[in-house]
């Protein structure tokens, strides 16, 4: 995983082409829809990553945190009733991090 050093406190000017509008629209409605579904049975997620950034292509996943990690089984059964889950992904637990597990769903979208 690459490191990124953050800039706090940075302000900078960015103007989107329509195209870009376009996409980034399109992701944030397929993340809000998958969010509203999870809300829907009780199960609270945020979403991170380049979707929240607004810094998007069109290739772009769009990655969901689900903070409690005690609902992992019924996550599964929740996302199972309406979505495709292509990939279920363990990450290994290290000294400096927790394990994660990833539900991978079609359309480029991570739970």
């Amino acid at each position: 995983m690459r490191k990124t050093k953050v800039d706090r406190y940075a302000e900078r000017e960015v103007i989107y082409s329509p195209l870009h509008w376009n996409i980034l629209r399109e992701k944030r409605n397929l993340a809000t829809e998958v969010l509203e579904y999870l809300a829907s049975n009780g199960i609270t997620g945020y979403i991170f990553g380049s979707i929240a950034r607004g810094d998007i292509h069109k290739h772009s996943d769009i990655e969901i945190i689900i903070p409690k990690h005690d609902l992992l089984s019924y996550v599964n059964i929740v996302l199972s009733n309406k979505f495709s889950i292509v990939e279920i992904e363990i990450t290994q637990a290290t000294p400096k991090t927790a394990m994660k597990l990833t539900f991978h769903l079609g359309n480029n979208v991570d739970v």
